[in-house]
């Protein structure tokens, strides 16, 4: 999962400056942009999901449930603040997946630190 969110961060990062310093990205690059970022979101997602509902065997259901939520709950956010920061540009949407990505990454060695000390 670290490499896939690393992969992540380095796409996000780098078509966001792409976008900085080509004003004008044609509708076919931003097309391939979100391709390969979602392709990339496609191969770690599937572990992520795996790895946060193994504690819950029994309640599997219900800590499905909630990651789906979870994950709706912070769509809505995240399509709110794209509303709020005003035009919907290509170097808007690539600043907040890369905002994103650090965030996955951030809480990616938050969980790593929790349970390498949870196993002492």
């Amino acid at each position: 999962m670290v490499i896939g969110s690393l992969l992540l961060f380095v796409l996000t990062a780098g078509f966001t400056a792409a976008t900085y310093w080509v004003h004008q990205l044609s509708f076919e690059w931003v097309v391939v942009a979100l391709f390969t970022i979602l392709l990339s979101v496609g191969l770690i997602y599937p572990n992520t999901v795996t790895s946060a509902l193994a504690p819950f065997k029994e309640l599997s259901g219900s800590a499905s449930a909630m990651n789906g939520s979870f994950m709706m709950g912070m769509s809505a956010f995240i399509t709110a603040v794209v509303g709020v920061l005003g035009k919907p540009t290509p170097l808007t949407m690539f600043s907040i997946m890369m905002a994103a990505s650090v965030l996955v990454i951030f809480f990616l060695t938050i969980a790593k630190k929790f349970d390498n000390n949870s196993n002492k």
